[in-house]
């Protein structure tokens, strides 16, 4: 039931999300092109923007998998338990600019198991928990923080808003 109710109580800020997904994707393209005629510096006021839609995505996502009773509120809620912090990149490489998507090619293939695999296999489990009547286990909640950590830090890498490249293995 209360997977159930998070789901329905999700869906309004999931079409939000759905519609700032869109502006993410425009406004990554414009800052890609001002990150390269701009001398490899990631334009702060997108950066800024950026870095709220990835604390947003985390808000619903752990809302989602009932990892917190925290409705997901607005996208600059500066003030939500969920913050993301992504250290800011004082330089893009040009490499990192053009072949983003390839260097980190190793880190999605084994963050996309890693999270597919074991994040789902956690997260199944805790719902059967809760429609069971019990709570799931820390070391749950800790294997399903660390797929989303893992996926934060690929998609930050991506997106040219950090130059630190996540490890293989999520830590």
């Amino acid at each position: 039931l209360v997977c159930g109710l998070h789901i329905f109580l999700i869906f309004v800020p999931y079409i939000k999300f759905f519609i700032y997904s869109i502006l993410a994707y425009i406004f990554n393209i414009i800052a890609w092109f001002q990150t390269l005629f701009g001398g490899g510096k990631y334009p702060e006021e997108r950066r800024a923007w950026m870095n709220k839609f990835i604390n947003y995505q985390m808000r619903i996502m752990s809302f989602m998998r009932c990892m917190t009773s925290e409705n997901p509120g607005e996208m600059d809620d500066p003030n939500h338990p969920i913050q993301v912090n992504i250290p800011p990149a004082e330089k893009i490489s040009i490499i990192q600019l053009l072949f983003a998507p390839f260097l980190i090619l190793p880190q999605i293939i084994v963050g996309y198991f890693y999270i597919g695999l074991y994040g789902g296999i956690m997260n199944l489990i805790a719902i059967f928990q809760v429609i069971g009547g019990g709570k799931p286990g820390q070391s749950q909640f800790d294997i399903v923080t660390k797929c989303d950590q893992q996926m934060v830090r690929i998609m930050a890498y991506m997106m040219w808003l950090t130059d630190q490249k996540p490890p293989i293995v999520p830590e």
